[in-house]
């Protein structure tokens, strides 16, 4: 293929895509569904308001980048993600969860970026759930950050680090969240968990950063 290959609206199911980086592309509908697809290289969103839903299975050889302003990836039905997600550009990206549905990073894998949602869904509405095995880093400051946004539930068995003045905030729009990993904040950072219940069993640490905490909680290691 010469040229750009460019999604819009439509679903490519199944396969091995190998079309070369930087000429594939995603418009901002909410109809463009990768399943069940292997995909060879990036899956970058580099337009702003690219938009990709992602099912059954879908594998990604490279990173999903985050390289635009406004940028989505929906996750819809329960998966695993094994796969890094970049924020190399813009302002904003948003990693949703569609229909009923726990989303997993899984062991060895992270998402990294200065102001990236992850939770709720703009395509199917559900029950949404998020467990993080991995890492997940706010790298860089900025007043809004890394967020936990409109889940039901949310556990964090690996690590959640902010740094650099970097923000990682659990929303007051979660139902409950669960640490049992290790939250990070360092070199200026904030960690603000605002969780309408929640709990922790892991450690919850700061040097010469902000940690908040609000709502009802039960804690066990803080330091």
């Amino acid at each position: 293929i010469t040229g750009v290959f460019r999604v819009n609206g439509g679903t490519l199911r199944g396969g091995t895509w190998n079309v070369a980086p930087g000429t594939r592309a995603f418009t901002s509908s909410s109809g463009n569904i990768l399943d069940g697809v292997t995909l060879n290289g990036d899956l970058r969103l580099g337009s702003t308001s690219s938009t990709v839903r992602i099912r059954n299975g879908t594998a990604i050889s490279g990173v999903i980048d985050l390289a635009a302003n406004s940028v989505r990836v929906g996750f819809e039905g329960t998966q695993t993600l094994m796969t890094d997600v970049v924020q190399t550009g813009g302002t904003f990206g948003t990693l949703s969860i569609e229909g009923d549905a726990t989303l997993t990073v899984g062991a060895g894998t992270s998402i990294t970026g200065t102001r990236i949602d992850i939770g709720g869904a703009f395509a199917v509405g559900g029950t949404r759930e998020f467990v993080n095995d991995g890492e997940i880093v706010a790298n860089a400051a900025d007043n809004t950050g890394i967020r936990l946004n409109s889940l039901n539930s949310a556990i964090n068995n690996g690590t959640m680090r902010a740094t650099n003045g970097g923000r990682l905030l659990v929303n007051s729009t979660d139902g409950t969240f669960a640490n049992a990993g290790t939250m990070i904040a360092e070199g200026g950072s904030d960690i603000s968990i605002l969780a309408n219940n929640w709990t922790n069993t892991g450690t919850i640490a700061a040097t010469g950063s902000t940690i908040r905490f609000i709502g009802t909680y039960s804690t066990g290691d803080t330091g």
